[in-house]
């Protein structure tokens, strides 16, 4: 996910997922039924070291990370996108409000016309419209299932990447965030 070595470093690998798996089994999931109640959520989470400690946090990790849009998460939900849970509990706020001010319509999803108002706003780090077709060129890799728009989980990849341009717009985010190497080195 992030720059800090090769792909098969960076992507779990099937006997750690395995291993995940196994755990959260182990600890949260009480019915045998490859689903995490709501209630036992946070614990879960926090058993396999993503602590998210807020409501709205938590309230996201239901809303945008239930990819098969079922009301609850799996087990499988989990292990599938533990990387991006891990940046999201380290960077909720930032990350949370971000997305809310790019998603200008609301819908929960960021779609190319809205990162390009970003981009081309008026402001010290402006882009031509070159600029900014060239930067979403580039971004489209995140998005993943090729739908044309960004979903949460997309936008935190690419936000944990040195080529995301948004991180140097003021007033998008309080701080500018380590990618995942600066993390793993502190």
């Amino acid at each position: 996910m992030a720059n800090f070595g090769s792909e098969d470093d960076i992507e779990m690998r099937d006997e750690s997922k395995r291993m995940l798996r196994e755990m959260i089994m182990s600890y949260g999931d009480s019915n045998d039924d490859g689903i995490i109640q709501k209630d036992e959520l946070g614990d879960c989470l926090a058993f396999i070291g993503i602590n998210i400690m807020d409501e709205e946090s938590m309230d996201a990790v239901i809303e945008h990370f239930d990819t098969n849009e079922d009301g609850h998460i799996s087990i499988d939900e989990i292990v599938d996108q533990w990387e991006v849970l891990q940046v999201h509990s380290l960077h909720s706020d930032e990350l949370l409000k971000s997305f809310k001010k790019i998603d200008a319509n609301g819908d929960g999803f960021i779609r190319l016309p809205e990162l390009k108002a970003v981009l081309t706003k008026k402001g010290k780090n402006q882009f031509s419209g070159e600029e900014a077709s060239a930067v979403l060129q580039k971004l489209m890799k995140y998005d993943e299932d090729h739908d044309g728009k960004f979903s949460y989980p997309e936008f935190v990849k690419m936000f944990s990447e040195d080529e995301f341009p948004f991180k140097r717009i003021k007033g998008l985010t309080k701080k500018k965030l380590p990618d995942a190497k600066q993390k793993q080195e502190q």
